[in-house]
């Protein structure tokens, strides 16, 4: 369902500006969890850390993601 409403709200977009994958969190960022900065702006350096194998799912075609240990 939420894929079809993203297919149709993109349908005139070029294909490199649409969206390929996604994935839905249980939660919105927040400040308090240190994801945004006090003008809403997403801290990409700790969402990327945070939700590395989500995001790293999201491209392996293959589903056999193997987790890499966090330094």
């Amino acid at each position: 369902m939420l894929e079809a409403r993203v297919a149709e709200l993109q349908q005139n977009l070029a294909k490199f500006e649409q969206v390929k994958k996604f994935k839905l969190l249980p939660k919105a960022f927040s400040m308090e969890k240190g994801e945004l900065t006090p003008t809403q702006k997403l801290r990409r350096k700790v969402i990327n850390e945070r939700y590395q194998d989500e995001i790293e799912d999201m491209y392996d075609e293959g589903g056999n993601h193997k987790a890499k240990p966090k330094h």
